[in-house]
């Protein structure tokens, strides 16, 4: 960013404008934050090309069978048997819920709706068995329909039928895909309130010890808020005006790495503007130099995070092509936020933000004193009053005692700050003329330490990164079941295990076959003897000389067993000349999912990698070192990915990885580990042209050591939350990208980087004359021109 532009922007004048639009912006659209959850599809048939069999089957069927149709059983299980009583009891119970719950659809087109109970299916005589041969299990069949809302109103719906089906000495479990459903937007439950809750949480805790200011920290979680508030308003109005795909899991990862990316940012500035409060006593002026130098490292990298999630809209998946915009979105709202209201922000407040001065401590501690011993007492007024009768003194008690406590939890923060200060003697406020520490920190160290052998350094730190990457024969990416799928056993799950254990079909399992209907016996027949396949009911006449049928799949929906009776149904039916035979159902999908997952593997993953190569040569000018930070970034991503299977299998005990997994971690190691790359490759640049290559290295390393490895713990720290939601894959991708992002920071670009960088000199900007020098690497101790003016 230009100087003239970045001074423009935090003027004494124009950071009161940037810091109202920015927050009126973000304000207005905060409310759609909320409504994020309303429009997300989480269906897994939505998220398939048109030219996977599954889609096919279900355009087919599209005027015969409604998608949105959602099997369920209510499954009940009494150890020792079911008793007549207990069965009599279901039949008043499937009435019930027939009448009572809304969705439950109407099977036998008698203006009625139906659910099917064991005696009700025997006095039909119906083939469908609904009772196990030992009398423990049975279950209730239904289909519930809800339209487009079937995601936001299975849930209810879910409470509605547990509260109906309850028999003394009867354990009841909601299971097939209703259930399964249900389970599923349990898991993202409290996603728009308690993931972003922890995230924070976990931002504040670092900030507050990098800082080590009791106020600082508040201004980047402020300003990630606001992002998050402007991201999730604009990303629902692509998905609800747009056709956007935005799912749970895309909505998960979009608040969390708004915040992580949005602090790292937030952390390079400050460190920047800290440099220049030192150089400069007017903060305007201070700023306007940070923000000149901070801006182009973080658009680079804010570049590199859109550019390398925009590859993913190639991916045939559209859950996974939804997620590139998604987090494009992000990262572009989220880098506006830091180089607007962040800069204003901290101009706006001053100096004082950082600390008391060397003589001012004593104020400071009347001040801390002041409003913690304030703020309990109006946080205990507040709770007085939120006790009296009254809907308007409950919110002026709770408002009071949010206030109270807060104003107490800074007052306490700032005599804390103010006893570390006086006990240690480390002083946080950057004063006009007082030394950089950097200089002489740890980073400064562990340069020294790397300089005298640098090329034994980065040949040992690459041999020990690729003996972490052997860890990647023991990654499985063949897919999980449901069991397998999250992280505790959900009701579905126990529901199904009866099932199975008891000798019972899922029913709501099954392949859907469509075929030309003068081949459709031929068809029929050609699936009879398939393992795991149950008898084809009657075929239903639909359109255009076409029919279909289904056929129940004793097994899992998305295990192995039921992929190779799709397989082998399709394999079967495909035989039949001149029935044009396609097989879909849910196993269907999801095995269409897994190959469509494992195609945009081989196809997004290089062109991520050419992608971030390119831009790199753009910010670098050079040839050399956009191949050296490629290439650490992909061991990087190896080692993480390699010593994550072991972490999987091992030590958590998950049963695989699912097939985008890869993908996934690849996208985000790749992008956001070539962050800190760029965050240190472009100061070397800018110390190179003063001190050469070597010194460079090593003053970027000491000036950049700390905000990085900061900023690593931040995003480390935030995809870690992802674990809190109980889906294994999101479980799995938080721990790969966590531990990647800290290999990247605490080894790779601190050690393996530098000591290349040491190695090879002026050689890593070939072919540029940038430095053609080959001078020794030795940092210069001047001190920085300081400048000054009127704050």
């Amino acid at each position: 960013m230009h100087r003239q532009i970045a001074g423009k922007l935090t003027g004494p004048i124009t950071k009161w404008i940037v810091a109202v639009v920015v927050i009126f912006a973000a304000l207005a659209l905060a409310p759609l934050n909320a409504k994020l959850v309303d429009v997300q599809n989480n269906e897994a048939s939505s998220w398939l090309p048109a030219s996977a069999e599954s889609t096919k089957v279900l355009e087919e069927l599209s005027d015969s069978v409604d998608p949105n149709d959602i099997p369920t059983l209510v499954v009940y299980h009494r150890k020792g048997g079911l008793t007549d009583a207990d069965l009599a009891a279901m039949d008043k119970q499937a009435a019930k819920i027939a009448a009572d719950v809304k969705g439950v659809t109407d099977d036998n087109d008698d203006g009625k709706a139906d659910v099917l109970s064991p005696n009700v299916a025997e006095q039909l005589n119906l083939p469908q068995q609904l009772q196990s041969t030992d009398d423990d299990v049975a279950y209730l069949y239904l289909v519930l329909n809800f339209g487009d809302e079937g995601w936001n109103a299975i849930p209810d719906a879910a409470d509605e039928i547990r509260d109906i089906a309850r028999i003394d000495g009867v354990t009841v479990h909601l299971a097939g895909f209703g259930g399964q459903a249900a389970d599923s937007a349990e898991s993202f439950e409290g996603i728009d309130t308690d993931l972003i809750f922890l995230t924070l949480l976990a931002v504040v805790i670092i900030l507050l010890l990098t800082y080590r200011s009791a106020v600082l920290w508040i201004l980047p979680v402020l300003c990630a808020v606001f992002a998050n508030f402007i991201a999730t308003g604009i990303v629902y109005l692509l998905a609800r005006y747009a056709d956007l795909t935005v799912n749970g899991q895309s909505q998960a990862i979009l608040s969390i790495l708004v915040i992580g990316a949005g602090t790292d940012y937030a952390l390079l500035l400050v460190a920047r503007y800290r440099e220049e409060l030192r150089r400069h006593d007017n903060r305007h002026e201070a700023m306007s130099f940070a923000l000149h130098r901070a801006a182009p490292a973080i658009l680079a990298s804010a570049a590199t995070v859109c550019i390398g999630m925009l590859c993913l809209v190639f991916a045939e998946l559209n859950s996974t092509a939804g997620l590139g915009p998604v987090v494009a979105v992000g990262i572009a709202a989220t880098f506006l936020v830091m180089v607007t209201l962040l800069p204003a922000l901290l101009v706006i407040c001053g100096r004082w933000v950082f600390g008391p001065t060397k003589e001012n401590h004593r104020a400071w501690v009347k001040t801390g004193a002041g409003m913690l011993v304030g703020g309990i007492v109006v946080s205990a007024l507040g709770v007085v009053l939120g006790k009296q009768d009254g809907d308007a003194a409950g919110t002026i008690g709770g408002l009071l005692s949010g206030l109270g406590g807060f104003a107490a939890f800074i007052g306490l923060l700032v005599l804390i700050q103010v006893g570390i200060e006086h006990w240690t003697g480390v002083h946080s406020r950057p004063d006009f003329g007082s030394a950089e520490p950097t200089s002489s920190g740890l980073w400064a160290k562990v340069g020294n330490a790397i300089k005298p052998r640098p090329r034994t350094v980065w040949v040992v730190t690459t041999g020990l990164l690729l003996v972490a990457c052997l860890g990647l024969f023991r990654l499985d990416t063949g897919g999980l079941s449901t069991e397998d799928t999250y992280t505790k056993e959900f009701d579905s799950i126990k529901g199904q295990k009866l099932l199975e254990e008891h000798g019972l079909q899922d029913a709501s399992n099954t392949i859907q076959v469509v075929a030309n209907t003068d081949r459709i016996d031929a068809v029929e027949q050609s699936l009879s003897g398939i393992d795991g396949l149950g008898a084809p009911e009657a075929a239903v006449p639909i359109a255009d000389g076409r029919s279909y049928f289904e056929a129940t799949i004793s097994a899992d929906i998305s295990s192995q067993k039921a992929f190779d009776i799709v397989e082998a149904s399709r394999d079967a039916v495909h035989a039949v000349d001149g029935a044009d035979a396609i097989v879909g159902g849910g196993s269907g999908f999801y095995l269409d999912t897994k190959v469509a997952a494992n195609r945009d593997n081989l196809v997004i993953i290089p062109l991520v990698l050419v992608v971030v190569f390119l831009i790199l040569l753009a910010l670098l000018r050079a040839v050399v070192a956009p191949v050296i930070l490629i290439a650490t970034v992909v061991l990087s991503f190896g080692a993480a990915v390699g010593i994550s299977a072991l972490l999987f299998e091992y030590v958590f005990g998950f049963a695989g990885s699912d097939p985008g997994f890869p993908l996934f971690a690849f996208v985000f190691l790749v992008a956001l580990g070539i962050d800190y790359n760029i965050f240190l490759m472009t100061r070397v640049r800018e110390e190179t042209a003063i001190h050469g290559t070597r010194s460079g290295s090593l003053i970027a390393l000491s000036s950049t050591g700390g905000v990085i490895t900061s900023a690593g713990l931040v995003l480390a720290a935030t995809f870690l939350i992802l674990g809190s939601l109980p889906l294994v894959f999101l479980a799995e991708l938080g721990v790969a990208v966590a531990l990647g992002v800290l290999l990247d920071t605490m080894i790779v670009r601190s050690v393996l980087v530098t000591a290349i960088n040491l190695d090879l000199g002026g050689k890593i900007w070939w072919p540029s004359n940038l430095d053609r020098g080959d001078a020794p690497a030795e940092p210069p101790a001047t001190e920085p021109d300081k400048v000054t003016a009127g704050v």
